[in-house]
């Protein structure tokens, strides 16, 4: 019997210096930004070179859904720049349980301080998931 494909009903996110999922399904966060807030200490906006980058990694949690999907990341920066990133995942959802997105950025860019948006599209688009976070000087 072939079940019929439902996008998740709800998605929450969080972001942190590493993301890590263990054996047992369990997820282990290192570094947890609350509020939806990154604070930059020790950079005033002015100061803010090219290259300026850190370790972050961003944990979705999808739940109400059931099927595969392919989902794709793209990023918006505060000026509204979109960076597509190439790479396809596979994310197997079974009925009544929780499934986890792990997305790790060894070296991510901070081209601007404001609000960033990281959007998962499910599916080419069919349904999409938009996070936005907010990335300020300290």
């Amino acid at each position: 019997m072939i079940s019929k494909k439902q996008y998740p009903s709800e998605s929450r996110f969080l972001l942190a210096d590493d993301v890590r999922e263990e054996v047992n399904k369990k997820v282990s966060i290192v570094g947890a930004f609350t509020g939806d807030e990154i604070q930059v200490l020790g950079i005033k906006p002015e100061k803010l070179e090219p290259g300026h980058a850190f370790p972050l990694a961003l944990l979705a949690v999808f739940k109400g859904g059931e099927g595969t999907f392919d989902i794709q990341l793209a990023m918006i920066t505060p000026s509204n720049k979109e960076t597509k990133f190439d790479q396809t995942m596979k994310l197997e959802m079974k009925s009544g349980s929780p499934a986890n997105v792990i997305l790790k950025f060894p070296l991510f860019p901070v081209s601007e301080f404001g609000e960033y948006q990281f959007v998962l599209s499910f599916d080419g688009g069919k349904k999409t998931y938009t996070y936005p976070f907010t990335i300020k000087t300290g």
